[in-house]
């Protein structure tokens, strides 16, 4: 029975890639048949988000996994625990959110407030 199996599909094989030479290139049509019908492709979807939603929304996402735990203020000097590292004015920060990174330089950081500008 196996036997039997075995062959009809290995005579079912051959049949149906009778006509294509393996060693032939994906494309290559031999004279005297006529080239397989065009496949129309769907066109790719177009960015949905204008400039402005884009912004909105990698702030959204950015402010989502900053992680800010305490503020520290020693000798005039202002530094703040933010996703797990010690960060002071100037420092720069990795932030990862939804498959994204972000490098953000800190800009401003306060006692009770850190303004952040992302690095190009």
């Amino acid at each position: 029975m196996k036997l039997t199996l075995s062959i009809l599909v290995s005579v079912f094989a051959c049949t149906l890639f009778a006509d294509r030479d393996p060693f032939w290139p994906i494309d290559h049509v031999p004279s005297g048949q006529n080239p397989p019908p065009e496949i129309d492709k769907p066109e790719e979807p177009k960015p949905g988000l204008s400039p402005e939603e884009l912004k909105a929304k990698t702030e959204r996402q950015i402010k989502e996994a900053l992680n800010r735990k305490a503020t520290v203020v020693k000798n005039g000097k202002v530094s703040a625990l933010v996703n797990g590292k010690l960060v002071s004015q100037g420092d720069t920060l990795t932030v990862k959110s939804e498959g994204q990174t972000f490098r953000l330089k800190v800009k401003i950081l306060t006692a009770d407030n850190i303004v952040l500008e992302p690095i190009q």
